[in-house]
């Protein structure tokens, strides 16, 4: 029986910690009380791996395949179509493995709780889907009627994915060497040629082990009957178990007694053939003191909050590398904390220079002190940080996930929720006298556990990892036995049986269209005029955080304008302003901002074809601080300099580092992207601005010496500035206190108008794009219509119902492929299907076109609802106040409004089986276009599908 162990009210969180602990189990609930309508639950399990096999990523997979009370294939996906569920997932730490999901519905929440509870205690683990998301062999017939091994299973290639990240690799690397024969230095998602050493009885016991209520803790938020989750859990999982006498804990890294050097090879990218990533990490404390956690952040704001920062310039601008490894960074969710600071693009044998730039730093911070205004502005973040209520995430997952470490690891419950009495300790400590710089000599300076680790680049590395892997399943293939392959025979029929098999849904709870609520509500605003701009005001619960934006024009926008827009817009926040210096203007922004941006934005006229640019300023402050932020934009789109050579230069070799690491991880994107070029005029203008047209561009920018041709980017940003009108046509302010009045609100005459982009034109070919990755991202894209279109919700639901229906056993189950899906896009008039981290490129494209046969044929009114519900869900999916605000302003800057958004909502729930078929017909049997990103390996079967080759 769970009993109430300890609360406490939270004021800046607005809910009270309840902790309960079962008396037989000593199994803690967390539960945070509030007034919140979303509901969450979380289970999570310490899961502590002993080896880089991945085994709990596995586990966490196949958990999810079926379970004793609900023996169907596939619960997990499925409760996702029958489910009003504004999240649903899976993850898998370095020391544990979570279960989350939320939902605003009460009987949605009773089914969801019911299914995880089953899927995670008491799941089936069998062997056929432990082969599908692991690994397995198959073995395939070749045209001389011979056989090949081949190695198969979705995590696998998930893995080869993730892994073909040089920052992970690097990542990897630092935890393997900081934490030598610790469970944080291996890889708990699982190394590729080591996922090929787990066992079906490894993952068995490991779930034996990990997954058991002594070695659980329950979290749930909201306003949920308490008395009835804990009956729920008593009932379902508590009674059919007996403590454990197991004790699964983290044990601290040993520290060293001298610091450490380490390295590991890597295949960099085409054209950086040198860059060595250099990593200097110090090993640390514990994490479970709240305090001690916020004061490394302290430390961290301090070092690196901005450009200024004495860490953060020192990398910047250093000649050793080219740009700062966006490792750089405190890590404080693992039990025991460590710091990394390093570059990219340092020559070989420049390691040593490395550590040297990155020591000297806190040696001169030691002896000649820190700034009183430095610690004062990153204080200010601190605080900003604890106020603001972020979006996208639900915000009672956000709460639950953040006190993870915290509660597993056995710390102070209540004390990791206090933030604010946490922030009071910090000051405290802070009046004593030197105590940060004692704290920086502490920590970096005599802390002898550091290490000093490198990624060295090899261009045969992936050859060599791919040989070793190609040899493994060689030498597999020449001991099989006939019985060993009448075995791999039976088990892929086997396999391909329980894939195609259908399970009766029915034995799933589920809700259903008739739950759903007939309408939704959107924030209200109030608009007036003032010196000719539009101006849009929301009153939300913005915890004292105050949000503003404001859209200005741009002057006969062209086509070409567009190149180099992005980097533009991300130049102009992060150079000086009149006479003042960048690193006045980064001091500046945070001592009154959390956040300074600026973007290109692009409207679309929903009555015609064309589009307009506009440049999108904002920011967020304290309400404090609300005057003195909206007169820093006004300031920097007014006066933001273009002549700090150096800075220009520093920062596009780090805004081109970053878009090529999102390659592998967001590849699905790109080739999407790039698909769209070819049907849309939205879409050629999103692949020359963030696609990876703009990236080439970008690179051609290039010197040989590594820097950039700051002289031409000047001239054409210097073009690009004189076409922004500084008057904003309209601004939008997300505050809690109510609108002050301004005398000028009587001038009704509208500032100049955004103007309509020339010259765009689409592009011609499909397109593969090669890069350094193990897997593929497969994209086709149709040509559909625009939000306003009767068939625009339809097309919608169909996405929706391609996914779930087809695409998801087809592309992830039987293909291996991580993820796939289909979807209806508004803004570039496209329907577009996708593949993310496929082993595939040839089979991926049948399959969509597999897909569409099946839709002409075989949608039943079960599938139908199931897309339905999906599409609604992610409709009416909360976010933070301000971000339903700004995001409500900016369906209405797109001429999306309340109303047009209601009834595409209303048309989504009154979508026929008859309209999904139809609109099939009219929109998927028509000419397509394809793009992948992919590599090296797969060109010749690139070439056989009429894709044009090209060098990312």
């Amino acid at each position: 029986m769970f009993k109430l162990s300890e609360k406490k009210y939270i004021p800046l969180s607005d809910v009270e910690i309840q902790c309960f602990e079962d008396d037989k189990f000593s199994t803690k609930h967390i539960h945070l009380a509030c007034d919140s309508n979303e509901k969450c639950f979380v289970v999570a399990f310490k899961t502590l791996p002993s080896d880089s096999t991945g085994v709990a990523h596995i586990l966490e997979h196949t958990v999810l395949c079926g379970s004793k009370k609900y023996p169907v294939r596939d619960p997990f996906f499925m409760m996702t179509r029958r489910s009003l569920s504004t999240f649903m997932n899976a993850f898998t730490a370095s020391d544990f493995t979570a279960y989350p999901f939320s939902t605003l519905n009460d009987k949605d929440f009773k089914n969801l709780l019911s299914v995880y509870l089953d899927a995670t205690f008491f799941p089936n683990l069998n062997q056929l889907d432990f082969m599908q998301e692991g690994h397995r062999f198959e073995l395939s017939k070749l045209k001389d009627g011979s056989e090949k091994l081949e190695l198969k299973g979705i995590v696998y290639n998930e893995m080869k994915g993730a892994m073909s990240s040089i920052s992970s690799q690097a990542d990897q690397g630092v935890n393997e060497f900081l934490f030598p024969n610790h469970t944080y230095g291996f890889n708990s998602g699982g190394e590729p040629e080591d996922i090929l050493n787990l066992t079906y009885d490894n993952l068995v016991e490991f779930h034996r082990k990990h997954y058991h209520p002594s070695n659980a803790v329950f979290f749930t938020y909201g306003d949920i009957d308490i008395n009835s989750i804990q009956d729920e859990i008593q009932s379902s999982v508590l009674s059919s178990f007996n403590p454990s006498l197991e004790k699964i804990e983290v044990k601290e890294s040993e520290y060293f007694k001298t610091p450490r050097y380490g390295s590991k090879s890597y295949k960099p990218l085409s054209g950086d053939e040198n860059n060595h990533h250099v990593l200097i990490s110090w090993l640390l404390g514990s994490s479970l003191d709240p305090v001690d956690k916020m004061e490394a952040k302290l430390i961290e704001s301090i070092l690196l909050e901005n450009s200024a920062s004495p860490l953060a310039k020192a990398l910047e601008v250093s000649k050793i590398g080219r740009v700062p490894s966006d490792l750089t960074s405190f890590d404080t969710y693992k039990k025991q904390m460590f710091f990394v600071a390093g570059l990219e693009g340092v020559a070989k044998n420049k390691e040593k220079e490395v550590e040297d730039l990155v020591i000297n730093v806190f040696k001169t911070l030691v002896k000649e002190g820190i700034p009183k205004s430095i610690v004062d502005a990153s204080l200010h973040q601190i605080e900003i940080k604890l106020k603001k209520i972020s979006g996208g995430f639900p915000y009672g997952l956000q709460l639950l996930m953040g006190s993870m470490p915290y509660i597993l690891h056995d710390a102070d419950i209540i004390k990791s929720y206090d933030l604010e009495k946490s922030l009071n300790e910090l000051k405290k400590r802070l009046t004593k006298k030197n105590y940060l710089e004692n704290k920086l000599d502490e920590m970096f300076i005599k802390n002898s556990s550091r290490l000093t680790f490198q990624l060295i680049p090899d261009d045969q590395h992936d050859k060599k990892k791919l040989s070793k892997i190609n040899d493994y399943i060689s030498n597999k293939q020449e001991l099989l036995s006939k019985v060993d392959r009448e075995n791999i025979r039976k088990n892929s029929e086997l396999l391909e049986v329980r894939q195609s098999k259908k399970d009766d849904p029915n034995i799933l709870p589920k809700v259903t269209v008739n739950d759903v609520g007939k309408s939704k509500s959107y924030p209200k605003s109030k608009i007036y005029i003032s010196n000719g701009t539009k101006k849009n005001y929301y009153k939300a619960g913005t915890n004292g955080i105050d949000y503003y934006q404001a859209i200005h024009p741009i002057i006969k926008p062209t086509f070409d304008d567009l190149k180099y827009a992005t980097l533009f817009a991300d130049i102009m926040c992060e150079v000086g302003i009149k006479d003042k210096n960048y690193e006045d203007i980064q001091k500046l922004q945070s001592e009154i901002l959390g956040q300074i941006s600026s973007n290109f934005t692009i409207l679309r006229d929903v009555n015609n074809n064309s589009f307009k640019l506009g440049i999108k300023m904002g920011g967020y402050s304290l309400q404090s601080k609300t005057d003195e932020m909206k007169e820093l934009i006004n300031e920097t789109i007014q006066n933001f300099r273009l002549d700090e050579k150096d800075r220009i230069n520093e920062i596009t070799k780090m805004h081109i580092s970053g878009l090529e690491k999102s390659l592998t991880n967001a590849g699905h994107y790109f080739a999407m992207t790039s698909a769209d070029a070819q049907m849309s005029s939205l879409g050629v203008i999103s692949e020359v601005s963030g696609g990876i047209s703009y990236l080439k561009n970008l690179k051609s920018l290039r010197l040989p010496d590594g820097n950039t041709d700051v002289k031409k980017l000047i001239s054409i940003f210097q073009n690009l500035k004189n076409k922004i009108v500084i008057k904003p046509t309209s601004d939008v302010t997300v505050s809690s206190n109510d609108r002050k009045k301004v005398s000028s609100e009587s001038d009704k005459i509208l500032n100049q108008k955004l103007e309509d982009i020339t010259g765009i034109s689409l592009y011609k070919n499909d397109t593969a794009w090669l890069t350094e990755t193990d897997v593929n991202f497969c994209a086709q894209s149709f040509k559909s219509v625009g939000y306003k279109h009767p068939d625009a919700p339809v097309l919608t639901v169909l996405g929706a119902v391609l996914r779930n229906g087809f695409l998801h056993t087809a592309i992830r189950e039987k293909g291996g492929a991580y993820g796939s899906g289909a979807m209806q896009d508004m803004s570039t008039k496209t329907f577009k299907f996708f593949s993310y981290r496929d082993p595939n490129v040839a089979l991926t494209f049948e399959a969509f076109n597999e897909s569409i046969n099946w839709a002409l044929k075989s949608i039943t009114k079960d599938k139908l609802e199931e897309g339905i519900l999906n599409i609604i869900s992610s409709i009416d999916k909360p976010s933070s106040p301000a971000s339903e605000a700004l995001a409500d302003n900016n369906s209405n800057n797109n001429g999306y409004t309340q109303q047009m958004r209601k009834e595409f909502r209303r048309k989504v729930i009154e979508t026929t089986v008859e309209r999904l078929i139809e609109v099939a017909e009219t929109y998927l049997t028509i000419e397509s276009k394809k793009s992948v990103l992919s590599n090296k390996k797969f060109e010749n079967e690139l070439k056989s599908l009429n894709l044009e080759i090209k060098q990312v």
